[in-house]
């Protein structure tokens, strides 16, 4: 028997404005999309794809509480320019 990750999940009052921030950051795709739930995945057809696993957006009526216990550490391949790109 074999398991890979399937997504790591993120609970968020608006899913919606969380996963836009992390498809512009990424540079991936919506693969799902409603009011309570986003998918993102890598690009179609990149060394990502199906690889690593996808981003799913879920929406809680909860407010955040605590720290996150969960969070994606990034590794761009020009920092400063990254560091240096406009915010949307």
């Amino acid at each position: 028997m074999s398991l890979r990750i399937q997504w790591v999940d993120f609970d968020a009052r608006d899913p919606q404005a969380i996963a836009s921030f992390w498809e512009q950051a990424l540079g991936w795709r919506r693969t799902y999309d409603n009011p309570e739930e986003v998918v993102l995945e890598p690009p179609a057809g990149s060394a990502l794809d199906g690889l690593v696993p996808d981003l799913l957006f879920l929406k809680v009526p909860e407010g955040k509480t605590v720290k996150n216990r969960v969070h994606l550490d990034l590794r761009p391949d020009d920092r400063d320019a990254e560091v240096a790109r406009p915010k949307r």
